[in-house]
């Protein structure tokens, strides 16, 4: 099999998973307006950076809101630091997700101490969110589906033609 076609059926594997790992996003984030809600309080606050070094192109320093908050439920206390249910899932790691402005708009709108809303996965208390429903992803998964479904044709249609043209068809 030609090279071209293996690599048009890697890039198909490359869009499926990360569509679904989006759609993880998506659904988590939908599940997480119906769990159930408990008063909580921000433990720390701080804004942290560290430099993303990128195989080609400049490198680039990434800023972070690092929140801690604790919360209690059935009499256990527990300490979450997801802002929302995105901040659970491996990130882009692009300049557009490391803007000092938003982190630094986090660690503004969660200072130390403040009292806070936290909503918690029923089945296990230990995942927690400060922002039900937030999430970034949008059209992206359906993007990516979009895109792997048009690189397995064009992969299919490779295959297909690498086949038929085979001395041996095989």
């Amino acid at each position: 099999m030609g090279v071209g076609v293996l690599m048009l059926w890697v890039g198909v594997g490359v869009l499926v998973l990360a569509a679904r790992e989006e759609l993880a996003v998506g659904r988590e984030s939908r599940e997480s307006l119906r769990w159930p809600e408990t008063l909580g309080e921000i433990v720390a606050s701080d804004l942290t950076h560290y430099q993303h070094t990128r195989v080609k192109g400049p490198s680039y320093t990434c800023y972070r809101a690092k929140l801690r908050y604790r919360y209690e439920v059935a009499g256990r206390i527990y300490e979450g630091a997801r802002v929302t249910v995105a901040d659970g899932f491996p990130g882009t790691g692009s300049p557009a997700d490391c803007r000092w402005a938003t982190a630094h708009d986090i660690v503004e709108q969660y200072p130390l101490g403040r009292a806070v809303s936290v909503r918690y996965r029923p089945e296990d208390a230990a995942v927690s969110v400060l922002e039900p429903g937030s999430w970034g992803g949008g059209l992206l998964p359906y993007l990516l589906i979009g895109a792997a479904g048009l690189l397995a044709f064009f992969a299919l249609k490779e295959t297909v033609d690498w086949v038929r043209t085979s001395p041996s068809g095989s």
